[in-house]
């Protein structure tokens, strides 16, 4: 139920939420013992008007109250689902991974845009840029039950400058929306991304000066991804906004994590939010001087 404790706290509106929570655990626990899907919808459906009532004190707002209440109901279901091992679910997916991009300007080992995995041809990998009428198609279908959007998957996100107006149509549908750049990018409108309603930018930076930093990101400019930081929260006071939030991602591998000091150091003095160290995938296959 951690996620449900997530999702009231990111879309309440002051005070607590335990009275929701537990009656959201309340629904939970009712439907968990059901027997059939049918019975699981029928208590749910049920269950509906309370949950709606409660959110509509809470929000204040009756179309905030009306999705949040189809979110949750879809997300009980979907747990119960899971739990039953159904191979045939009637819930809709809850999360979902939108790349806006194909295509990407940086070549780091163990991604399909490396220059191994391209002379190789490991895979096809066609460029290409998302257009806001298929994404607009997209969450027509399951933008109404679904709770976040990642844009990003193999592609570079920056590189489609649309990106920012996919993001308004998603929030439109109260969804929480993150994305992950390496922001190694010369055109970059940080005021677009700030005033589209972005929740979460992660920013790959793997290193705190060149040399050390382009070993993994190659084709990477650490000079441009610390003017593009500027940009961002320069933009983000301008518009007298808390969001997105900024979070400075640094994969440790043996050739970088003696600057992990100098680069939590350095986001510390940019104004980023939040930095993490992780812990990367083994991609010594396709670069064996890259070791995790």
């Amino acid at each position: 139920m951690r996620i449900l404790r997530r999702i009231i706290r990111n879309h309440g509106r002051g005070g607590t939420a335990a009275g929701v929570f537990d009656l959201i655990a309340a629904i939970d626990h009712k439907v968990r013992g059901q027997e059939s899907i049918e019975e699981v919808f029928r208590s749910l459906d049920a269950e509906r008007d309370p949950l709606l009532g409660y959110l509509r004190r809470r929000r204040g707002s009756a179309v905030a109250a009306k999705a949040l209440t189809l979110k949750i109901l879809n997300l009980l279901a979907a747990m119960r689902e899971l739990l039953a091992r159904s191979t045939a679910p009637f819930s809709r997916p809850y999360g979902l991974m939108v790349d806006p991009s194909n295509g990407c300007n940086l070549a780091c080992p163990g991604c399909v845009h490396s220059s191994t995995v391209k002379a190789l041809k490991i895979f096809h990998w066609n460029k290409g840029l998302l257009s806001e009428a298929l994404f607009r198609s997209l969450m027509q279908c399951y933008g109404s039950a679904a709770f976040q959007i990642m844009f990003c998957n193999y592609g570079e996100p920056l590189t489609n400058p649309n990106t920012p107006r996919l993001i308004e149509v998603a929030k439109g549908y109260y969804v929480q929306t993150a994305l992950s750049t390496s922001l190694s990018i010369g055109r970059f409108d940080a005021e677009a991304y700030v005033r589209s309603g972005l929740d979460f930018m992660i920013l790959s930076i793997d290193g705190a000066t060149q040399k050390v930093y382009e070993r993994y990101r190659q084709n990477g400019n650490i000079d441009v991804v610390y003017r593009n930081v500027e940009k961002l929260v320069r933009a983000k006071r301008t518009l007298r906004k808390r969001t997105p939030v900024i979070r400075w991602q640094f994969l440790a591998f043996e050739h970088n994590a003696h600057e992990i000091p100098l680069a939590f150091k350095t986001a510390k003095a940019l104004g980023v939010d939040q930095f993490t160290v992780k812990a990367p995938f083994d991609v010594s296959w396709d670069d064996p001087g890259v070791q995790p």
